[in-house]
């Protein structure tokens, strides 16, 4: 309705579906300062730092150490959406809908929880250092018991130690 009479308005809630859908621009306050504004897609998919990712939807926190233009993780080498500095530690965010989860008998990750939704599922993977949520496609998330190889979909934000 607000787009069809032009009005500008600012809607304050709580509820981060309702701010994402809705919303041209996203403010995000922490302690009473804006820590990122911005579209709603660029907030989600490039948060400024740790807190704006962890706050703005699920997301898994892996530790991880720059080399040669990647970060190595636990989960493999992953491709940055930022720049950092060779050798530094940090931490990625990755959301459950960038994992890929690949069926493998040899695999050395374990579905161990699936809550099933139609559309979709999210998975519970335990994989050698950490246990992660994963989104799936519905019809092709894998079932409890499963051995899995777990794979990064595209590119990762890197937030360096301080």
């Amino acid at each position: 309705m607000l787009d069809k009479v032009s009005s500008t308005t600012i809607l304050v809630t709580h509820d981060q579906e309702e701010a994402l859908s809705i919303a041209d621009r996203v403010a995000l306050l922490r302690d009473g300062n804006f820590a990122q504004v911005g579209n709603p897609r660029e907030i989600y998919s490039a948060p400024v730092d740790l807190g704006v990712a962890t706050f703005l939807g699920d997301s898994v926190i892996v530790d991880g150490v720059i080399e040669s233009g990647k970060v190595k993780t636990s989960l493999g080498q992953l491709t940055l959406l930022n720049s950092a500095t060779e050798g530094s530690l940090g931490k990625v965010a990755i959301r459950p809908e960038n994992f890929y989860l690949q069926p493998d008998l040899n695999g050395d990750s374990i579905v161990v929880g699936r809550q099933f939704f139609g559309h979709d599922a999210v998975v519970e993977v335990k994989t050698p250092k950490q246990l992660i949520r994963a989104r799936s496609s519905g019809p092709f998330a894998p079932e409890v018991g499963m051995k899995v190889t777990v794979w990064v979909r595209g590119a990762v934000n890197f937030y360096p130690e301080a």
